[in-house]
């Protein structure tokens, strides 16, 4: 399904097609956070509250679209698909650019469409930019896995095998976690595993935090020494911040039991994560971590649905916060990278992130209207006068 707003004075002005995030089942994620409302001991406040924004995922930002009507800008968008939740870019990609023609034939030609994505719906929209230029006029990506999707799988695997390997029964060797490839896929299945280990995660993280925070992985024959961190998170929080510590590893995982069977059912049970070349900084992590090898129609699944080429004809603007979570923000720096080496033209690229006075230098697509407002305002001005506004201060 799809749906499309006006506002009053619109007359041919300029579209927003809004392109959603990563949905989790509301079936799953409601009774989870009111089994974890209802703990015993009672998990701290400001954790439940992190969780309670990071579930729901809407379909639809209400305040953003709200926001976008008031700035005169005509919105549409789609739900993907009816079908159920998950890795939708496939679907999304399909759906998203229908809806161009389908505004077009039900309120007629706007005079500008810009792509706005969220996270996932910020690789449907790279994607939209990249292959379907003509049809666009700009692109405004909000913390979107802009590294590819490959990156991305990386990024939340390698995670997992960490939790696996150092997350253990209280005085034995037994995984908390279930093996990546065994769990439930029944919902109320998930739903019980999910009650019964996220408490137990989260009582046993403190005594491994700085063992997780100290790998880091890297390809093997990788110049760079020190590789790159598993996880998103600012050593300076440690331990006085402990809540967006829980948060930053608590991400990956619930992306993992949420998504992995949905993700395996797209290449047939085969698997899309390789570690077989990776180097984990702890030795003996790395001795005994078990490697996955991805068959080639697993490899080609997420380099169709989506590596991007760098190869960009119309100016795409992203938002990324510092210490993401759930799309690390080292996607923005290999997309830059591509931009620069794969394709030369960096001036249809203007990326906003570290150093920028963001409100929330911590969190996924966490942005205020006014910070998305002002990235799209800037947008607007190269799209129409052909070049990015001279100053760029902080954002408000």
């Amino acid at each position: 399904s799809y749906a499309i707003h006006i506002p009053e004075d619109w007359n041919g002005g300029d579209l927003v097609l809004y392109a959603h995030g990563y949905v989790f089942s509301p079936d799953i994620t409601d009774p989870l956070m009111a089994a974890l409302r209802n703990l015993v001991p009672p998990l701290p406040s400001e954790l439940l509250t992190r969780l309670g924004e990071m579930l729901p995922q809407p379909r639809i930002n209400e305040i953003l679209r709200n926001g976008l009507l008031d700035k005169g800008f005509a919105v549409a968008y789609s739900t993907f698909s009816e079908d159920g939740d998950g890795y939708l870019l496939k679907e999304g990609v399909i759906r998203t650019r229908q809806l161009r023609g389908i505004f077009t034939s039900k309120v007629g030609k706007p005079a500008y469409t810009y792509l706005v994505g969220q996270s996932l719906g910020g690789a449907i929209s790279l994607m939209l930019a990249e292959k379907n230029p003509k049809l666009f006029s700009g692109a405004l990506l909000v913390s979107g896995f802009v590294g590819g999707g490959q990156m991305q799988i990386d990024y939340v695997a390698n995670a997992y095998l960490l939790l696996y390997h150092y997350l253990t029964e209280p005085g034995s060797s037994v995984p908390i976690l279930p093996h990546i490839l065994d769990i439930p896929e029944e919902p109320g299945a998930l739903l019980a595993l999910l009650t019964d280990i996220v408490p137990k995660v989260i009582t046993a993280l403190p005594g491994i935090i700085p063992q997780l925070l100290s790998v880091r992985v890297k390809a093997k024959g990788d110049s760079d020494e020190e590789g790159i961190p598993v996880f998103q998170v600012d050593e300076a929080w440690w331990p006085s911040e402990m809540d967006k510590i829980v948060e930053a590893i608590l991400s990956p995982l619930l992306f993992v039991l949420f998504g992995t069977n949905e993700i395996l059912d797209r290449t047939h049970g085969n698997v899309m994560f390789d570690n077989t070349e990776t180097v984990y900084s702890d030795p003996i992590l790395d001795n005994g971590v078990e490697r996955f090898t991805s068959p080639p129609d697993a490899a080609n699944y997420l380099k169709h649905w989506y590596e991007p080429t760098g190869k960009l004809k119309i100016p795409v603007l992203t938002l990324h916060n510092k210490f993401d979570a759930i799309v690390p923000y080292y996607h923005e720096d290999a997309y830059y990278d591509k931009v620069l080496l794969d394709a030369g033209n960096t001036d249809m690229l203007k990326q906003r992130g570290v150093g920028l006075a963001y409100t929330y230098p911590f969190g996924h697509c966490k942005f205020t209207l006014e910070e998305i407002g002002f990235a799209l305002g800037e947008l607007e001005y190269r799209v129409e006068y052909g070049e990015w506004p001279s100053l760029w201060p902080p954002l408000p």
